[in-house]
């Protein structure tokens, strides 16, 4: 424990799963000074490199799939595990069987043997709850409730909190002893949209051609998905008029 640690009581560490450059982590100990990471999971040496310049102090574990167990104090356990398999910018679609984004289930597994982790965040596209009649998010219900888990989610846009991008996203808070859906559905606020004056003084309206595999993406005042692969080199770069 650092002398930082000993000013703020009851600390809830949080261990950190498919952890990208911490942007789950940020947002928690904003919210909340006691959320302090305890352990972060990525594959990617880049965001590997961006968490150890943020967070020299927080080790990182390369691959869920060898990480034998959380750490004994974390408490609360976060993970925005591998779209690529649920998205609809995926032609093929497989779902939670997929190579990629069936590791969400080493997240069950972790848990498993973690009885101090009483808080769960998890994340992923929107498309998980419809993709194959809902499979993966019945699964991810059943097995939170057999390990003892309250659960509530929703899908929440990036707009919701200023951002001009549309981003819909599914949060699923999990708990034990706690209500996650008086956290998660208590608040049902609008998007907030402003038009700095000196910046953007006229309308305009974000596009792309492929919106997924759905057609022309059109969105007003914000612009649409910004993707990993979109480069200069796809004619599905994202634009505004």
């Amino acid at each position: 424990m650092t002398n930082d640690d000993a000013s703020v009581p009851d600390l809830m560490p949080v261990a950190s799963l498919f952890s990208g450059i911490g942007g789950i982590d940020v947002g928690l100990s904003r919210g909340d000074a006691r959320l302090r990471p305890c352990l972060f999971c990525d594959v990617h040496p880049d965001a590997q490199a961006v968490l150890k310049h943020h967070f020299p102090e927080v080790p990182i574990h390369s691959d869920v799939r060898t990480l034998s167990r959380l750490p004994p104090d974390a408490r609360v356990l976060t993970a925005g595990s591998p779209c690529c398999d649920f998205s609809v910018a995926n032609a093929e679609r497989v779902g939670i069987e997929g190579e990629k984004s069936g590791l969400l289930r080493e997240v069950f597994r972790l848990l498993s043997t973690a009885p101090g982790v009483v808080h769960v965040i998890l994340e992923n596209v929107a498309n998980i709850l419809y993709l194959q009649g809902g499979a993966a998010i019945r699964e991810i219900g059943e097995r939170l409730s057999t390990l003892g888990f309250a659960f509530a989610y929703r899908v929440i846009d990036a707009r919701a909190f200023g951002l001009r991008q549309r981003r819909r996203r599914m949060i699923c808070v999990a708990s034990r002893g706690c209500d996650p859906p008086w956290w998660l559905l208590a608040h049902s606020e609008p998007p907030v949209v402003s038009r700095p004056p000196h910046l953007l003084p006229h309308w305009f309206a974000g596009f792309s051609w492929l919106d997924g595999h759905r057609g022309c993406g059109f969105e007003n005042d914000v612009v649409p998905t910004l993707r990993a692969h979109d480069t200069l080199y796809i004619q599905s770069q994202p634009a505004i008029i």
